[in-house]
């Protein structure tokens, strides 16, 4: 019979020391693959950390008795020199090795009969050393080679699988289960016996677990550090501290770039030649990923010539992707973007640092997307969606340009970033971070009274206004005013008193308002300006229709909608959908609003801006709608669809419709505890919107609910206070709420002898709209 080579101490696969975690699905799959026929060549590829030896040695064990020679371990770590590869292989196989014989022969004479698993562990630093694994293989039939690295092979017949992170989990989430806080928890009660998951801690250790981007190494490491600190307190240290810098302590028993995370990227960059070296520490300004061409475009901001075209750029990247230090996707238009992990990336940071390139990086960086922002995010032709999706994947880029302006007091670059990403902010459900941001720069640019700065205020007090910031609508509108007015801006001074009209019509301020947008409109006209003018038309039927003066405001809308539709205006349409809709739906005319709110709910997918505010107050008149034709199911949903998108981002104006709606639609269902549920919410978010229209609607549905609770004088009361309201402030009640209310009366009137009605209505008069708001609180809460 044939010799064997059966693995000796020296050359089976190291015992592990602890097990593996959430690896089994990869480890079947993995097994298979390396069992096909035609597999002889299986590397597993990823960045350092990411557990590619210890999938390897528990691989090999699994596999070990398929292999009548068994599998054979040999770890490359220490080697320096690609011509020590063949030796060391021969001496972990007990290959006599002659003098002056080269060892590439004898160790293929060895294997020639051999049937065995060879694991070559850590190649990444001899890859010079590939011609000899594939010599190996063709000089052993029944030899099979499993190889570690963080760079392919490159050899013919090579099987290359990337290891993946473990899954994190989402911290947000209820149910946070996940291998990598199944690893965390393991290997922290390993360094603390007393260590436990408890409902406390679990959401806290998932959040460490995604700051660990799923890294083995990483989570291992961190969890190492149980003994000294809490989970809590562990991730208060990794906000104030990098990554790296908190790891910075690993098992000694290796060797020191295997230790840490910094010493694993230390190892990989060392290796790459210098132009790799410097296009990896560039990367480092680059967050949430890159394309070839955004990386050229910085680049040559800094020194045209440093890294030539965009084909060297490319083939650079994908240098750096096959050394596992990035990673690439392809984007939906079938380009590659590239991105690291955020490890990786502050350690190309410190690198940065270390060349004294960061500032002029980070300048180059801004420049670049505060362009693209403006100009190069989309083709003319692509639709709203299409760009949308693009500023999407590219929004942590201008994020940190932003945050870099601001820092640097480079106050042209920041006003010109909010106003190239108010669309964006206001369209896709950004507003709290728009406002934060816009903010930052409006302090810092104190003392500009230029067009630009007055431009900055208005987007603010849009962001304000649908967020139902009046304290900051009033003095970001006027501001805008004051500065557009000093500088003789015609358009800027039209565009502002559609904000200041705006606030007025929200406090109730009918006139003030009516004044203002009268104004806006003549300028708008005088300046031959469409759009202005088509926008003075909406806001003049928003006023209308607050005022309950449905028809009126129908017309302004009609007007409005075709304006903006002779000049393919890019959002007015979808506006005027949406107040049509509500035009119609006041006037009882049902079918015709359920037609606009379809179309305006058809043209924000559309755009992809299925999280602004439109869409919000579209779902809930679409609900309101289905409770007017008794389809109470389908009202729920949409209405609670409302709720949610609106809680999210604090449309809270959109939170108040949809409990009122939701309140009438409970009175309807017989459900009065429900209905006082949801009309509380909607009183309680009156007191501080204060909108007139808005406020009086959920009185007389507040009546009502109280008369079918038997409490008749104080829904008297309230019908006397929202009389006497309408009148003081001018707003009528929208016909398809007459109905209802003259039902209401009538039942009062017969419940309560003519006295005691006009007795009680009197008092009810006496009350003011904020006494009103609190009357009908007080008298829910009973």
């Amino acid at each position: 019979g044939r010799a064997t080579t059966r693995p000796s101490a020296a050359s089976a696969p190291p015992a592990p020391l602890t097990s593996l975690v959430g690896v089994e699905p990869t480890l079947a799959q993995l097994g298979a693959l390396l069992l096909q026929r035609e597999v002889r060549l299986l590397s597993l590829l990823g960045p350092g950390g990411i557990g590619k030896t210890r999938l390897a040695i528990e691989l090999a064990r699994r596999v070990a008795t398929a292999f009548a020679d068994g599998a054979h371990f040999v770890d490359l770590t220490v080697l320096r020199d690609p011509a020590t590869v063949a030796v060391t292989i021969g001496r972990t196989l007990e290959v006599q090795l002659g003098d002056g014989v080269d060892p590439d022969t004898q160790i293929k004479a060895h294997l020639r009969d051999q049937e065995l698993l060879l694991v070559l562990d850590n190649f990444e630093h001899l890859l010079a050393a590939a011609p000899l694994v594939a010599a190996l293989l063709s000089a052993a039939p029944r030899l099979k080679i499993l190889v570690t690295s963080r760079a392919a092979l490159h050899v013919y017949g090579e099987h290359e699988w990337v290891v993946a992170p473990l899954a994190v989990p989402d911290p947000a989430s209820a149910h946070v289960e996940s291998a990598a806080i199944e690893l965390f928890v393991q290997r922290a009660r390993a360094a603390n016996s007393g260590f436990a998951l408890t409902s406390d801690n679990t959401a806290t250790i998932a959040e460490l677990c995604v700051w660990m981007e799923g890294l083995p190494l990483a989570i291992e490491l961190a969890a190492a550090q149980s003994k000294f600190f809490s989970p809590q307190a562990m991730l208060v240290r990794l906000a104030h501290a990098q990554r790296l810098r908190f790891l910075d302590h690993g098992p000694q028993h290796l060797p020191a770039r295997q230790q840490t995370l910094r010493g694993m990227l230390e190892w990989s960059y060392r290796l790459l030649p210098p132009e790799l070296q410097s296009l990896f520490r560039l990367l480092a300004v680059f967050v949430g990923g890159c394309t070839v061409e955004a990386v050229f475009a910085v680049g040559a901001r800094i020194d045209g010539a440093k890294f030539g075209n965009s084909d060297q750029v490319q083939a650079g990247l994908i240098a750096l992707a096959d050394q596992s230090l990035l990673h690439q996707r392809l984007e939906p238009s079938g380009e590659p973007r590239f991105q690291t992990l955020e490890t990786t990336r502050e350690y190309a940071q410190e690198q940065l640092d270390l060349h004294a390139e960061t500032s002029a990086a980070q300048r180059a960086h801004a420049r670049h997307y505060l362009h693209w922002a403006e100009h190069g995010q989309a083709a003319p032709a692509d639709s709203l969606e299409t760009q949308a999706a693009l500023l999407k994947r590219e929004y942590a880029n201008c994020q940190a340009a932003i945050a870099w302006a601001v820092e640097q007091r480079e106050d042209e670059i920041s006003l010109r970033f909010v106003a190239a990403l108010w669309e964006f902010w206001t369209y896709y459900g950004h507003h709290s971070e728009g406002w934060r941001i816009a903010q930052s720069v409006i302090k810092q640019t104190v003392g500009r009274r230029d067009a630009l700065r007055a431009h900055l205020f208005r987007l603010v007090g849009w962001l304000a206004h649908d967020l139902r910031d009046f304290t900051t609508m009033q003095p970001a509108f006027q501001s805008s005013f004051d500065i557009s007015q000093a500088l003789d801006d015609q358009q800027g001074i039209g565009l502002a008193l559609h904000g200041l009209g705006s606030l007025a019509r929200l406090r109730g301020q009918w006139q003030v308002a009516q004044s203002q947008l009268q104004r806006s409109l003549a300028i708008f006209q005088l300046l031959g300006d469409q759009e202005g003018h088509a926008w003075s038309l909406d806001h003049l039927g928003r006023l209308a229709l607050s005022q309950g003066e449905c028809s009126r405001a129908q017309s302004l809308f009609q007007t409005s909608h075709a304006l903006f539709r002779s000049f393919s205006s890019r959002w007015g349409p979808i506006f005027t959908y949406g107040h049509q809709g509500r035009a119609a739906f006041y006037q009882g005319d049902l079918e015709a609003a359920g037609r606009w709110f379809s179309e305006c709910s058809f043209a924000a997918r559309a755009s992809g801006a299925q999280r602004s505010p439109m869409a919000a107050l579209t779902l809930n008149y679409l609900g309101a709608i289905a409770m007017e034709q008794g389809q109470s199911a389908q009202a729920h949903v949409l209405l609670a669809e409302c709720l949610a998108l609106s809680s999210d981002h604090g449309y809270v104006w959109c939170l108040e419709t949809a409990n009122f709606v939701l309140g009438r639609l409970a009175v309807g269902a017989g459900q009065p505890d429900v209905a006082v549920a949801h009309f509380k919410a909607s009183l309680v978010l009156q007191q501080s919107l204060r909108e007139p229209w808005r406020a009086l609607l959920t009185l007389e549905a507040c009546a009502d609910l109280l008369l079918a609770r038997s409490e008749v004088l104080a829904a008297a009361r309230l019908c006397g206070a929202a009389e006497h309201l309408r009148s003081v402030c001018q707003v009528r009640q929208p016909p398809i709420y007459q109905s209802a209310y003259a039902a209401t009366r009538q039942q009062l009137q017969i419940q309560l002898s003519p006295a005691s009605l006009a007795e009680t209505m009197l008092a009810g008069q006496t009350l003011t709209l904020e006494q009103a708001i609190t009357y009908a609180l007080r008298c829910l809460e009973t």
